[in-house]
């Protein structure tokens, strides 16, 4: 065989291996990304009593209730601050408006491949591109369409675990209430598997500690605090993190039963004290008058892993250690967060069992 038929050889080795090598790039990246499905729980939450869904990690936790917050409201508001050049004013002024003006969180907060943020007029079209061009048919939004979307944006996460944990019915009440779960325990063969992809991050008590999984890819990470609450999410948020910041993880190898409830659920909240505010300082956007001003949060956590759905939008009212006990059964906070990241871009405080799925 003369040299020239060897080099035609090997280039096209080398280029079926790097075909080879994007087709799986490109496989992973659609399974990664593959639709949460239909959630247990599909509501409105002005029909939920005791959940709450908030713009702002500014938001007081009330006692029983759960408080959720995602980030996608805040980086559609921000571009809307983009687009004024500073805060937004608008008359009359909410005090959630205020709030986020000065809101933490921001695109510092996730990688660029997992949100589409966008502010001004006629925006759909564009909208619909980088969908298409970050998440590959993936997405799935219900908010894009309107004409009259003058700030938008949407965030899709999946946190798969490299070992699933096992799934229980009989294990855990929350509150009191039975309620599915996953992970594991002294019986469970495939606990040594799983026990590596949990830390204990501060350990109090049965009632006063924090753990982290560990999904695969490990740029994110999912945190999870049995602890009394502070006055607001934020507070409770830097309380944990200044604990964790204090502790060097430990691994759970001492762990008799760790149990963490299940959760399945598309929430959308309609953010009514915008509505009919007039933006006042936008050379682009002046005088427009805000009327639906929207969040969908579908979020899912299981023996599997964490998926995170979300997408807001603003719209123009065209009108006229030792062996412990790991058990989240009482009230605790779960956070989604890149690990160099000031602040999560999903945060619940899980103060009853309203969105859990029940025992069967």
């Amino acid at each position: 065989m003369n040299n020239r038929n060897i080099i035609k050889k090997s280039i096209i080795l080398v280029v079926a291996g790097v075909l080879l090598v994007a087709i799986m790039v490109f496989l992973q990246l659609n399974y990664s990304r593959k639709n949460i499905g239909k959630p247990v729980l599909d509501a409105d939450v002005a029909s939920l009593k005791n959940t709450i869904v908030t713009p702002v990690l500014d938001m007081e936790i009330p006692k029983g209730k759960n408080v959720i917050w995602c980030l996608t409201f805040q980086l559609a508001w921000n571009e809307l601050k983009k687009d004024v050049g500073g805060d937004v004013e608008l008359k009359p002024m909410p005090e959630l408006a205020k709030l986020l003006n000065k809101g933490k969180g921001s695109e510092k907060d996730i990688d660029s491949a997992s949100y589409v943020a966008l502010a001004g007029r006629n925006i759909n079209a564009k909208i619909k591109r980088e969908l298409a061009a970050k998440f590959h048919g993936q997405a799935t939004p219900e908010l894009a369409d309107d004409p009259y979307v003058i700030a938008y944006a949407y965030l899709m996460k999946n946190l798969p675990f490299k070992h699933k944990f096992a799934r229980f019915t009989d294990k855990l009440k929350f509150n009191g209430k039975p309620v599915q779960c996953f992970g594991f325990n002294e019986d469970d063969p495939g606990e040594s598997q799983c026990e590596y992809q949990v830390a204990i991050l501060d350990f109090v008590n049965s009632d006063d500690f924090i753990i982290c999984l560990v999904p695969e890819g490990k740029e994110d990470i999912i945190i999870l605090a049995k602890t009394a609450p502070g006055k607001t999410l934020k507070k409770t948020f830097a309380t944990i993190e200044r604990r964790i910041k204090r502790k060097h993880p430990e691994s759970l190898m001492e762990t008799k039963e760790f149990y963490i409830p299940v959760m399945d659920f598309k929430l959308n909240k309609n953010f009514q004290s915008f509505h009919d505010a007039i933006i006042s300082n936008s050379s682009t956007l002046e005088n427009v008058q805000l009327g639906c001003c929207r969040q969908i949060i579908r979020f899912k956590i299981n023996e599997s892993g964490a998926k995170l759905g979300s997408e807001s939008a603003l719209v123009e009212n065209f009108l006229p250690s030792g062996k412990q006990n790991l058990i989240f059964d009482k009230p605790y906070l779960l956070m989604l967060k890149r690990r160099n990241a000031d602040y999560p871009y999903f945060a619940m405080w899980v103060a009853n069992p309203e969105l859990m799925i029940p025992a069967e």
